[in-house]
C-alpha cells in the first residue's frame, strides 16, 4: 500500500517518488529541527519519552533491503513512526562508545507507519503495520535515530 501523506505547506502536486536514503533523512530531520528523542551520549544517555507519545525512528540502510525487498528500492522507506509506543527503554550493558540502543516495544499491536521521505521534503506513507513487539522481539533503533514525531511534519492517518 502506497499512500500520500499530507505535509504542513506542502501541494499535494508532487514528483515522482526517490526516497532518501538513511543519512538524508537523518539530515532532513535535524534540518527542520525534528527534536531527538535522546539525550546525552553513551552511557549517560536518555530517552524523555512519556506514555502515550510517538516515537519516529530512522531505520538502518542496511534493514531497508532486508524488510523492505519486495518494494521497489526508490520508494522504500527509511523512517518509522510507532504512534503509541506502550515502552521505551534501554539496557546499560548494550551501549556502544556514543550510543545506546532503545527498545520499542508495541504490545498492543498498535499502527506503526513507515514512511519513505523525498528530496523535496515530502513524505509517502510505503506499509501500515500492528505488530505486537515485545521484549527481544521489541523494535531497536539507536539512541541516534530515535526522534520525537514533528506535528508539522505528519497528520496521523488511521
Amino acid at each position: 500500500m502506497i499512500e500520500e501523506v499530507k505535509i504542513a505547506g506542502h501541494q499535494a502536486e508532487r514528483a515522482p517518488l526517490i526516497a532518501l536514503d538513511e543519512e538524508q533523512t537523518l539530515r532532513f530531520l535535524r534540518s527542520r529541527g525534528t527534536v531527538p528523542l535522546v539525550s546525552g551520549e553513551g552511557k549517560a544517555a536518555k530517552a524523555h519519552w512519556k506514555e502515550g507519545m510517538p516515537v519516529l525512528y530512522v531505520l538502518d540502510e542496511s534493514n531497508r533491503g532486508i524488510y523492505f525487498g519486495d518494494i521497489d528500492e526508490a520508494k522504500r522507506p527509511s523512517m518509522a513512526v510507532i504512534w503509541s509506543p506502550t515502552a521505551v527503554y534501554t539496557h546499560d550493558e548494550i551501549t556502544g562508545k556514543s550510543h545506546k540502543i532503545f527498545f520499542i516495544e508495541n504490545t498492543g499491536g498498535n499502527s506503526v507507519d513507515y514512511f519513505s521521505i523525498t528530496a523535496d521534503g515530502l513524505a509517502t506513507l510505503v506499509r501500515r503495520s500492528n505488530s505486537v513487539r515485545t521484549g527481544t522481539n521489541a523494535y531497536l533503533a539507536l539512541s541516534s535515530k530515535l526522534f520525537e514525531v514533528d506535528p508539522e511534519l505528519f497528520e496521523q492517518q488511521k
